[in-house]
């Protein structure tokens, strides 16, 4: 009788914690691994999921501010031990940068310093943080250990490129078209 009653408790409680949030599956590209992240308290659990909040408290700051980069990690058996943080720049040649950081529920900001070079990432990414990993680990990159996930332009190109930094190397994926970069 407990064995029948088994597979319904295994799918209800898979039906629990996928409605808490407690992990999301990422739809990897063809061939490549499925890849799970999970944020600690912050509920974000892709670095595109923590978007939209953070730029509503950009705006506020500045209407003209933009996205120019998105920093998160570590990363430790699949799930994220860190918080993501959201860097923005504002028009013309202000010389501050907000960061927004999601971390415990909430949405916190401090004005910084602009880094030189650090400008607008122009249009949106295509490619979310779980799927670039599941390109980059296709291509040999161990996701256990991730210490630092960023997504910007600085490059010679001004693509926009995920890079990932563990103790085995970097590994980047161009966040437009998911393509692997030597």
């Amino acid at each position: 009788m407990m064995l029948r009653a088994l597979p319904a408790l295994v799918c209800l409680l898979g039906l629990t914690l996928e409605g808490c949030g407690a992990a999301l599956s990422a739809i990897p590209f063809r061939g490549a691994p499925a890849v799970s992240f999970a944020a600690s308290a912050a509920g974000v659990l892709t670095a595109l999921s923590g978007l939209p909040a953070c730029d509503r408290a950009a705006q506020g700051w500045d209407v003209t501010a933009r996205l120019a980069r998105i920093e998160g990690g570590p990363v430790s058996q699949g799930y994220m031990s860190g918080d993501w943080n959201y860097f923005y720049v504002a028009s013309g040649q202000a010389r501050d940068m907000l960061r927004v950081e999601r971390s415990d529920r909430s949405v916190r900001w401090t004005v910084l310093r602009r880094e030189q070079g650090l400008d607008p990432l122009g249009t949106p990414p295509l490619l979310d943080s779980d799927r670039a990993v599941a390109v980059a680990a296709r291509k040999g990159m161990p996701t256990d250990r991730l210490e630092r996930l960023i997504l910007d332009q600085d490059n010679p190109p001004r693509r926009m490129v995920w890079t990932f930094e563990s103790k085995a190397g970097r590994y980047r994926v161009d966040a437009r078209t998911g393509q692997f970069l030597p």
